[in-house]
């Protein structure tokens, strides 16, 4: 006996056990049938779909023999895998990629595909269910044996429905097939009454106004938008969406589905809609992978010889050249694959030292010229690690586009679809031309997501979904070329107009034309043959192990936590906060993440848990004090720029133009000054003024902004002390 055939056995056995009872009985109440199933409500709604021999329990779906099958309890009854039992189910439902969807040549043919639900309709409908059909006319003219001609088409006059009190009633269950219930969607009450009369063969209205229709029970219709589901990398040109009517069912945001239905065709617009006869969540590519035996053996390619700072050094040098040499065949643009692959290879979520941090995930900038390499080099690795999007298209780059938004239809219902970050939870979307982001004022309101991991619309009403989304921007100088900067690290400063958008950038480089030529970048590399050890297969093994992390999965050794602490504590103090890339007290988890990232990129697995040790927060730390520390970059100089601009350096100059306790009252008192305002407090010529001002600006006591000057934070702390001084209160220190 086959497969089949047992489970078609199974699946008899089952209905008759269940059924037996309301085959008794006749009809089914839903109450009686939530009852007797233990279903909730609501189940027991989204079960009882059809009509089999005016008895109302037929199933989503049936066997060969018309037997009615609930997927769930098939599976548990006869022990046979979920998929096992669905693939029999729907044996003769064509599988298609959601692109085919709306093809005419499939409309009206069973389909099955893998989706996600990326937004829907704020307000289901509620179409009728079960309704009640009396007419006491046709009892009367049934009675006397004189039914008019006019009634003879009607369905109550062809079939004796005479209940206990001799009227003619019937409940009639109106989800004979789903499609059919399309046909309720946007109507009136008057139009769905009209709707019901045609499905029951009753006369219309103007012929006949005997007949009393009441709608006795409803079922919810969700419209949704769909999208093909995210096994991979996506570029920009696979985005399809298509519209679908769920019946019964309620969808969750950003939840993949494996679906089947019909094509079919909107009865009011003629547009193309996917009615679905049944959904299942499914879980995502990501939660699928597993560490097997042959994924841990491709894992092992990626450990070190040994963990020291040395030996990782030596690994990451190994990986990054035949990257370059075989992938992304771009000649010293190795910076570049360090980053990328920091953000990559970021976990979801950790504890450090007991703190939980919900956010694991890393965020990276690619800045600099033009034709440097940056965005070859990560689309290219993006497609060889087959994973996560790349966007480089200026229409995704809105609000809407990245994040969501709300439409409101021609029939005035709203209609929420989320954007790129959302449907990309827990993975990696790639950015090119950021620049569009800051001119078209969209950073700010990205500012939230990129913080929470948590999208949000605050429309019509509040509506959130998770949007744990790794995020690499790439970006050009807003000025022209790197070298118009006095430092490349103020491009940041551009592209993220505000400290708090520049702040959770947890690492970021530039990229200068004149560092590497034009033709060395793409220079053949026919001389360089490197062995191609970390293909795709052991890449992607990589990315999805280290997608795969989190708290539960990564213990810190006590070393490197201390070893985190005492560094964010010295580059807090090395680096100043005026672009807010490192600010001392929260550096720390800056640090804790990108460790994690390098321990999970060296495989530093045992006991089953990601062990981040010492070595590996100190080969980041190198890394990245390379990067901030170059004069392509900038930092450590831009820092040492304002360091010495915060300090009075000609006090002595100062103390000879400061003798009198009324020019100290007046110039504190002055939110600015011109060289007027100079000229009168100090009672001087126009020259004498503009000298006064020169040595104040070269001690770093005042700044000029636009036409006039404003006092720096320590020249007003030197004024107080002065002014004290010069009462006699206290010496001036």
């Amino acid at each position: 006996m086959s497969d089949k055939e047992t489970l078609y056995q199974l699946a008899a056995k089952y209905n008759e056990e269940l059924m037996s009872d309301f085959e008794r009985e006749g009809e089914i109440e839903v109450t009686m049938f939530t009852k007797k199933t233990g279903l909730d409500r609501d189940d027991a709604s989204n079960y009882l779909v059809g009509i089999r021999d005016d008895k109302f329990y037929t199933f989503p779906m049936m066997d060969s023999e018309g037997n009615v099958i609930k997927i769930e309890e098939i599976s548990k009854y006869a022990d046979i895998n979920k998929e096992i039992v669905r693939q029999y189910l729907f044996a003769n439902y064509k599988a298609i990629d959601i692109q085919k969807s709306v093809d005419a040549d499939l409309h009206g043919t069973d389909i099955t595909f893998d989706c996600i639900a990326i937004g829907k309709d704020l307000d289901p409908y509620l179409v009728p269910k079960r309704v009640n059909v009396r007419c006491e006319e046709t009892w009367a003219k049934q009675a006397a044996g004189k039914v008019p001609d006019k009634c003879l088409s009607c369905i109550l006059a062809k079939q004796d429905y005479l209940d206990e009190n001799q009227r003619v009633q019937k409940t009639f269950s109106v989800t004979q097939n789903t499609e059919a219930l399309v046909k309720f969607i946007n109507l009136s009450d008057t139009g769905t009454k009209g709707e019901i009369r045609k499905m029951f063969q009753i006369p219309p209205y103007d012929k006949c106004r005997h007949v009393d229709i009441d709608v006795t029970e409803r079922i919810s219709v969700e419209d949704v938008s769909l999208v093909s589901e995210i096994n991979y990398e996506r570029m920009d040109s696979d985005y399809v969406m298509t519209r679908a009517y769920v019946f019964g069912k309620k969808t969750k945001p950003n939840q993949q589905y494996k679906v089947w239905g019909k094509v079919w065709t909107n009865p009011h617009n003629q547009k193309a809609i996917q009615v679905l006869h049944y959904i299942d969540s499914e879980r995502d590519n990501i939660s699928k992978w597993e560490l097997n035996s042959e994924n841990k053996e491709l894992l092992e390619l990626f450990r070190p010889k040994e963990d020291t700072l040395e030996a990782i050094e030596e690994k990451m040098n190994e990986i990054n050249k035949d990257l370059s040499v075989n992938v992304t065949r771009m000649k010293q643009r190795e910076d570049v694959i360090t980053l990328t692959n920091m953000v990559y290879h970021s976990c979801l979520n950790f504890e450090f030292r007991g703190q939980y941090v919900n956010k694991g995930w890393i965020e990276g900038s690619i800045l600099g010229d033009t034709r440097t390499g940056k965005t070859e080099t990560a689309r290219s690795l993006l497609m060889h690690y087959r994973a996560g999007e790349f966007i480089s298209s200026a229409e995704n780059t809105s609000v809407a586009g990245l994040l969501g938004g709300l439409q409101q239809s021609a029939s005035g219902k709203w209609n929420l679809t989320w954007g790129r970050l959302p449907m990309n939870d827990r993975r990696i979307v790639i950015v090119d031309e950021s620049d569009e982001l800051a001119k078209n004022k969209v950073i700010g309101y990205l500012s939230g997501v990129r913080s929470s991991g948590v999208a949000e619309l605050i429309k019509i009403n509040q509506q959130k979904t998770m949007s744990r989304t790794r995020l690499i921007f790439i970006s050009n100088g807003f000025k022209g070329r790197v070298s118009d900067y006095n430092y490349g690290v103020g491009i940041l400063q551009d592209l993220f107009p505000e400290q708090q958008d520049i702040s959770r950038v947890d690492l970021a480089m530039v990229c200068k034309k004149e560092d590497v030529s034009d033709e060395i970048i793409n220079s053949l590399q026919e001389d360089e043959k490197v062995e191609h050890v970390y293909t795709k297969e052991a890449c992607h093994a990589r990315v999805m192990f280290a997608w795969n992390l989190d708290k539960d999965k990564i213990k810190f050794e006590s070393a490197c936590e201390g070893y985190i602490l005492r560094q964010a504590n010295e580059m807090g103090k090395k680096y100043s906060p005026e672009i807010p890339l490192i600010i001392g007290a929260e550096f720390r988890i800056k640090l804790a993440r990108a460790a994690i990232s390098v321990a999970a990129q060296m495989f530093s697995y045992e006991g089953g848990k990601l062990i981040v040790k010492e070595c590996h927060a100190k080969y980041y730390i190198k890394w990245l004090q390379s990067i901030y520390d170059s004069t392509t970059f900038g930092y450590h100089d831009y820092s040492e720029q304002i360091r010495s601009e915060n300090e009075l350096t000609r006090e002595g100059k100062l103390d000879e133009i400061f003798t009198e306790i009324d020019v100290v009252n007046e110039v504190l008192k002055a939110g600015q000054m011109t060289v007027g305002d100079v000229q009168d407090i100090f009672i001087k010529d126009q020259q004498e003024a503009r000298e006064i001002i020169g040595d104040m600006r070269k001690g770093n006591a005042i700044r000029k902004k636009s036409n006039y000057y404003v006092k720096t934070p320590q020249f007003i702390d030197y004024l107080k002390r002065k002014r004290r001084h010069l009462r006699g209160e206290s010496p001036i220190k």
